[in-house]
């Protein structure tokens, strides 16, 4: 195994950190915690190089810690283990299965793994900059994508107890079209025209419809929001104005 000037765990939080270090060279143990800033980050990295004379230090802390692992991805002297947040969770329970007050904390376990276990855990070894890149890139458009999902099952979930139609009139309500009309008409008594029955408003929404996916399967072409508003400006559709505005 790499030998280390010292043995550090780390039990991320919020607002401050725990940490457990391991003096090789005298073998003592120390515990602290640091606050979650990065200048103190860099306070706490920069004493930890100059006491250990920039020799290689270990670092051990749960691998979901991902914004810590960037965050000591600049120090070079840090050697970093990330610890499956399974493992460390039965390594606890092994030792403290009461959870009482008094038992270590989870950077003592950590530190515990680290010194006597060592040889079973792989250090972790940073990507280039593209692939750290690419990898942000991912993680952002997930949360996107999860955000837009929890969106779209809330306004689902609304709907069905007060404007149940608009999941029928519309399969997607991922949509542009679809936050205007409920802008525009967020009641089924706002969208029912004042001297017309329902299948008379039905039968003219679904001839504008007819026309429209007639056209994009003629030309081969999915349908596009910014063609149809201009074939309205083209043919001076009074729809034109009401579309801008909500457009905006």
């Amino acid at each position: 195994m790499e030998n280390f000037a010292a043995l550090i765990a780390i039990d991320w939080a919020d607002k401050k950190h725990a940490v457990s270090l391991y003096d090789e060279t005298t073998g003592h143990r120390e515990q602290t915690t640091i606050k979650h800033t990065p200048e103190t980050l860099q306070e706490w990295a920069l004493t930890l190089r100059t006491r250990f004379q920039g020799q290689p230090i270990a670092v051990g802390l749960e691998q979901s810690r991902g914004p810590l692992i960037y965050a000591l991805l600049k120090y070079d002297f840090f050697v970093l283990y990330p610890i499956n947040p399974v493992t460390l969770a039965k390594y606890r329970q092994a030792f403290s299965p009461a959870l009482g007050k008094d038992d270590p904390s989870d950077a003592d376990y950590l530190l515990d793994l680290l010194q006597h276990h060592r040889q079973r855990l792989t250090p972790w070894r940073p990507d280039d900059e593209k692939t750290r890149t690419l990898r942000l890139l991912v993680e952002q458009r997930r949360r996107l994508v999860n955000d837009g999902t929890r969106t779209t099952n809330r306004l689902t979930a609304l709907l069905k107890s007060y404007f149940p139609q608009v999941l029928s009139w519309f399969g997607d309500l991922r949509t542009l079209i679809v936050c205007d009309f409920l802008d525009r008409w967020p009641t089924l008594a706002a969208v029912q025209e004042p001297g017309k029955g329902h299948y008379a408003a039905v039968r003219a929404l679904a001839f504008k419809w007819i026309r429209i996916i007639w056209k994009c399967w003629q030309t081969r072409t999915p349908y596009n929001e910014v063609i149809y508003l201009e074939s309205l400006r083209k043919s001076g559709s009074p729809l034109l104005k009401f579309a801008a505005e909500h457009q905006a």
